[in-house]
């Protein structure tokens, strides 16, 4: 009998084995074969608007059910209820892009006209810094080897025309005036397809919410007539933990991002360090993607600091670290490690596979998925212990 278990737990394990090596195996045939993701970028081109209205109706629906199970329920009829729901929800969104859009529009506004205006100055006194650094490493070189000049310096006039000169071929000015006008019209069309696109999403989301309980028994009625009752339970056990896993991520990553927006704008402030709460706002978008979020977020900012004041770099390079330092080892993880129970070396592993399959969009779900992905099959592990009689505990 046990030589059967432990036939039937072999054979359990190898199926299990091959159906991930060929999950794995389609996903990377799909991230190189060129034609299939063209044509799966075409559809997914084809069904954007619905996918935006998927995600948005997903993102808003926590609110929506705050406003008709909790604010407005005591309103009657149930249709008033969830027009008076639907409204504040919507309203609620409409706000929060407001409040964000006061909040970091003028900075930037003000930031760019204020690079702009001392374009000049900025990268003179750059170029200084760096043709500084660049003599001290010649002198040290120098007396290492045989080479007076190792590095050559920086010149402000060459690089004034890579920019600015008209009649360089390369100059960026040169570039915009050469434009066509099928380009011009091309890059219009995009973004009013665009557009175009985000609103019809917002009218899918709509239609979503307002009629989610329909959408789920229809689902379900397909779902029954193709599968088994055994087989609907394990997707609907499967649905749950990826809700969960998901909204527990991007509810403790948004927790974490805003902390960490006050983290780095208090001491930039107080350092004086140019654009402050445009760069903290910037730093903490970017700390979304788990682990290196941050360090994505450090290397432009810190470029525009060394353009506009040279000397805040350090100070600057230094409270970054310190922050994501105290964020990957304090914060973070008791934000994100009790919601989605995920470690640091598969956080890492996630990260890593999920960018080079899916890009950004890969970078945003690998946690959540991974997560969901861990505690089904710690739950298959748990469940085929038990029925050998076996502890479950990892200890």
């Amino acid at each position: 009998m046990a030589h059967e278990s432990n036939g039937k737990l072999k054979k359990k394990t190898l199926i299990a084995a091959i159906v991930f090596a060929i999950v794995l195996l389609a996903l990377l045939i799909i991230a190189n074969f060129k034609p299939l993701k063209t044509w799966l970028g075409d559809v997914l081109l084809l069904f954007r608007p619905v996918l935006i209205g998927l995600v948005v109706a997903y993102l808003l629906n926590p609110f929506f059910r705050f406003f008709e199970g909790k604010l407005f329920v005591r309103v009657h009829p149930a249709g008033l209820r969830r027009a008076l729901s639907l409204i504040a929800t919507y309203l609620a969104m409409v706000l929060l892009i407001a409040l964000l859009m006061l909040l970091i529009l003028p900075q930037l506004i003000e930031s760019i006209a204020n690079f702009a205006s001392n374009y000049h100055d900025y990268l003179a006194s750059a170029i200084h810094q760096i043709n500084l650094f660049l003599e001290k490493l010649n002198a040290l070189f120098a007396r290492i080897t045989d080479n007076d000049s190792l590095f050559g310096y920086l010149d402000e006039q060459t690089l004034n025309q890579l920019f600015t000169n008209t009649s360089n071929e390369n100059g960026f000015i040169n570039y915009f005036s050469n434009l066509s006008m099928e380009t011009v019209t091309a890059a219009i069309q995009s973004l009013f397809s665009r557009i175009t696109d985000v609103i019809f999403g917002l009218f899918i989301s709509l239609y979503l919410l307002s009629t989610k309980e329909l959408r789920y028994a229809q689902v379900m009625k397909v779902r029954r007539a193709l599968f088994s009752d055994y087989v609907n339970t394990k997707i609907t056990r499967f649905c749950t933990v990826a809700d969960r896993a998901f909204g527990s991520f991007w509810e403790g990553k948004l927790i974490d991002s805003l902390i960490v927006c006050v983290m780095i704008y208090v001491p930039l402030a107080i350092f004086k360090v140019p654009y402050a709460l445009l760069i903290s706002v910037f730093i903490a978008v970017t700390n979304i993607i788990p682990s290196v979020g941050i360090l994505i977020g450090t290397i432009p900012t810190a470029l525009i600091i060394l353009l506009t004041d040279p000397g805040k770099t350090i100070p600057f390079l230094v409270i970054v670290i310190l922050v994501q330092q105290i964020d990957n080892n304090i914060i973070s993880p008791k934000i994100l490690g009790s919601n989605t129970g995920i470690s640091s070396l598969c956080v890492l592993i996630s990260i890593t596979v999920m960018g080079a399959l899916g890009g950004w969009v890969g970078l945003l779900l690998a946690v959540p998925l991974f997560a969901t992905l861990l505690e089904m099959l710690d739950e298959w592990t748990v469940h085929n212990l038990q029925k050998k009689g076996l502890p479950t505990g990892t200890e």
